[in-house]
């Protein structure tokens, strides 16, 4: 089994905000938009390519605008699905408990249940999810100020020792429907992410390269 924590290193979840920082649905022009994050002192590119009912999609590229891999995520908020190279995996949950903590409110929580699968192999593995909504704080961005709500996102993995758990906190804005900023903690070690600039792509321009920086530290993407 690929190591799930590797999987989850980069767990780029992005966005911004305004009027509608109680809106009940994921907003529709959420694709198109193109997020610079900054991971432990390196750049990185994610773009949002479509949304499919609740689902956002992405396609996360280095500096060279090489891509990495491309994500599926529940609402903006969960990772539910990831395909890289000749591996992908899937989460098969009902996702309706999370569905019912919208719109967000400071002290619900959600619990998830069912299985990862690991492709091409198609075997499942034991998984749950706990997601509770700490607070709701403005966090400033060097893209603008931004209403979110810190949410921790606690899932567990079966692994043949039992089930392992995988703690992040996330920064979600609901007028975008994506995550803005976030930490976890890999091998012990803290790591950060955030977001530096959103935008929307033109389809018809080449897209600008990030800028190469030297690794502050090992960077698990």
């Amino acid at each position: 089994m690929v190591s799930v924590f590797r999987i989850f290193a980069l767990w780029v979840c992005i966005m911004s905000t305004s009027a509608c920082e109680q809106a009940a649905e994921t907003p529709q022009s959420i694709a198109g938009l193109r997020m610079t994050i900054w991971l432990e002192g390196e750049e990185y590119f994610v773009t949002l390519t479509d949304k499919v009912g609740h689902y956002i999609l992405s396609e996360t590229t280095n500096w060279k605008n090489e891509s990495l891999y491309k994500n599926k995520y529940y609402r903006g908020l969960l990772l539910a699905a990831r395909e890289q190279s000749t591996y992908r995996w899937e989460l098969d949950v009902n996702f309706q408990p999370l569905d019912d903590l919208f719109p967000l409110t400071v002290g619900e929580t959600a619990f998830l249940e069912g299985t990862f699968i690991e492709y091409p192999e198609d075997k499942p593995y034991g998984y749950r999810a706990e997601i509770k909504i700490l607070e709701k704080k403005p966090l400033m961005l060097p893209s603008g100020s931004f209403i979110t709500y810190k949410i921790e996102l606690i899932q567990y993995y079966e692994t043949k020792h039992g089930f392992k758990d995988w703690r992040q906190i996330v920064y979600y804005s609901p007028d975008v429907g994506f995550n803005l900023k976030g930490s976890f903690v890999e091998n012990g070690e803290q790591k950060h992410w955030r977001i530096s600039q959103i935008q929307e792509t033109d389809p018809n321009a080449p897209l600008p390269q990030a800028r190469p920086r030297p690794r502050s530290g090992t960077v698990m993407i």
